[in-house]
């Protein structure tokens, strides 16, 4: 996974090192600052500048929960 200025993931192969994506997520509505993948490997989390996380569904690729009332960026 590697996250962008756009807001975005991209979802690489590790196996082939191909550099074009495997898919991409649009999360945030501009810079992602940094994603987590949780211990169990089932979820991650991603925060960016528009104050918002997402907890995402590792097997879905799917939003499971947004935490909005942040006060502020996440780092």
């Amino acid at each position: 996974m590697v996250a962008d200025q756009s807001g975005k993931i991209s979802l690489l192969n590790g196996q082939t090192m191909n550099q074009q994506p495997v898919g991409i997520l649009r999360l945030h509505k501009n810079a992602c600052n940094g994603f987590a993948v949780a211990p169990n490997n089932e979820y991650f989390l991603s925060g960016g500048n528009d104050s918002l996380i997402g907890v995402w569904d590792i097997n879905e690729c799917m939003v499971a929960h947004t935490i909005s009332n942040n006060d502020g960026r996440v780092l």
